[in-house]
């Protein structure tokens, strides 16, 4: 990466990060390969869906693990959805840092150097897709980004991270249940969602905002979409669908679903 402009952009070829942590050569045979170099925040669902089917191509191969990197502002998401499109026992690693390689005491190479061991091991065959970073283990349906800046970003709300490195050996506490495969439909164009939150003196201009667009849905947190919109039901054309969010750590565990009308 170098600085712009306007902040940091993409810049490294996948050899370099590589390179900038020579203990890779005690736990794997590492292979790095450049694949899309854009930033995190440009990622798209059609660059996912590519990805995946590469990830299968090589799970067919003599791979023990496949790491991957990228910006952390959409790591959870990228995270999630390979979990999601994924249904393989090779370890399926995402990393990245928060500290970019033109700042002192960059993280990247102590979180790349982790990945990799978390993907050489046999521990996280059959595990689904992982976030790793500052020697912690996610599962990727769990991880989430909590502080724009600080190295220990990244947790597992409501749980804790399912694993963790300690003195180059890979931890593995808890192995959540796989989800269901989810198959994309070629050619079909990702739902439009909006997702809005909430807060005290909303007028609920942008929820307004959000249902004049055309096939948009709407996702609300932590407040009710009718707290604004009377009548809900007849300001959506059928079968368009509100979901309203809570918190995972809602200490009630029924607040924790989505409620949905149709």
């Amino acid at each position: 990466m170098s600085k712009g402009a306007v902040g940091v952009v993409p810049k490294l070829s996948a050899e370099e990060p590589v390179g900038a942590a020579p203990q890779l050569a005690d736990f794997a045979n590492a292979r790095a390969e450049s694949y899309r170099a854009i930033p995190g925040a440009h990622l798209d669902f059609d660059t996912l869906i590519a990805l995946t089917d590469k990830i299968r191509d090589l799970s067919s191969r003599a791979v023990s693990g496949v790491v991957i990197t990228q910006g952390t502002d959409t790591m959870e998401e990228a995270a999630f959805a390979l979990d999601l499109m994924l249904d393989i026992a090779l370890p399926v690693v995402v990393t990245g840092a928060m500290r970019n390689p033109t700042r002192p005491r960059a993280d990247g190479p102590a979180n790349i150097l982790g990945a990799v061991q978390v993907a050489a091991s046999d521990g996280a065959r059959n595990l689904g897709g992982v976030v790793v970073l500052n020697d912690e283990i996610h599962a990727a349906r769990f991880a989430r980004k909590a502080h724009t800046s600080s190295l220990s970003t990244f947790g597992s709300a409501p749980l804790d991270p399912i694993g963790w490195l300690s003195k180059d050996h890979v931890r593995i506490a808890l192995r959540p249940e796989r989800r269901p495969v989810i198959t994309p439909t070629p050619g079909r164009a990702p739902a439009r969602v909006a997702i809005l939150k909430m807060a005290l003196g909303d007028d609920g201009a942008l929820v307004e905002a959000a249902l004049g667009l055309a096939s948009t849905d709407l996702l609300s947190r932590p407040w009710a979409v009718d707290m604004f919109l009377p009548k809900p039901r007849a300001r959506l054309p059928m079968p368009r669908p509100i979901f309203r969010s809570y918190s995972p750590r809602a200490p009630d565990p029924a607040r924790r679903s989505i409620d949905l009308w149709i």
